[in-house]
């Protein structure tokens, strides 16, 4: 379903410590844009009865089932995109080159890793 790299995992794993969301799931929401952009959202929230949960190690992955089809075969990735800058990306095969296909926004340098969990 979704992949999470080892640099995303960690920061999720980072988020969660340093907040207060112990015992919640990383909520992933991907939407269209009237423009035909794809927009993410994420955020920490306890699993609803019409979610999908998936686990990558200690990472915990909600996805509203109305969001499956668009975030099947995700990657998300942690990695710099400038100096001292980093950010999560999201590498979407399901969207065309040029409309949100690595993170909303557009694609920055370097590329979305490979391996984590699925």
């Amino acid at each position: 379903m979704i992949t999470i790299t080892p640099e995303a995992a960690r920061q999720i794993q980072h988020s969660v410590a340093v907040s207060d969301a112990a015992g919640m799931a990383l909520r992933i929401a991907a939407r269209y844009t009237p423009d035909g952009q794809v927009q993410y959202a994420m955020g920490f929230d306890d699993v609803g009865e019409d979610d999908l949960e998936v686990s990558c190690g200690d990472v915990r992955i909600i996805i509203a089932r109305q969001n499956e089809a668009l975030l099947n075969g995700v990657t998300l990735d942690f990695t710099e995109v400038a100096p001292g800058q980093s950010l999560f990306v999201f590498l979407n095969p399901n969207v065309q080159a040029g409309h949100g296909g690595c993170r909303s926004g557009g694609c920055g340098s370097g590329g979305c890793g490979s391996g984590g969990c699925a």
